[in-house]
């Protein structure tokens, strides 16, 4: 997964926060230059790193978290690839354990470490 949107802000020791669409989401600074606020990110996340919940995305304070529905699955052997609806674009999830998306969820989520975060800017 590979999301842009602009840098709101980039703390020195590493950790940095992107608007994306009408979300924040906070990530792992992985650039060389350090970017003014404003500027375009990437945003990257790997899919089995992404996580579906019945609960709604505001219950989850300390993960990035957005709403989302409408899963498209293909079984792949091991796991289930899924690519669900969000209001920031489709975002793809992996899920080992088919037990989850049988239960239904409201929104997906992941951990700020779990993301990078780097510059879209020319260098």
């Amino acid at each position: 997964n590979v999301l842009t949107g602009r840098l709101s802000a980039l703390n020195s020791d590493g950790p940095a926060s992107a608007e994306i669409g009408r979300h924040t989401f906070r990530g792992v600074w992985s650039g060389r230059d350090h970017p003014k606020p404003g500027d375009s990110v990437a945003f990257a996340l790997r899919a089995e790193r992404v996580r579906l919940h019945a609960a709604k995305a505001e219950d989850a304070p300390d993960a990035n978290a957005l709403p989302a529905s409408d899963v498209e699955a293909v079984y792949k052997g091991k796991y289930h690839d899924l690519t669900v609806s969000s209001d920031v674009g489709p975002i793809k999830a992996r899920l080992w354990d088919a037990a989850g998306l049988a239960d239904g969820f409201h929104s997906v989520s992941w951990s700020p470490q779990d993301c990078i975060v780097t510059s879209l800017q020319a260098t």
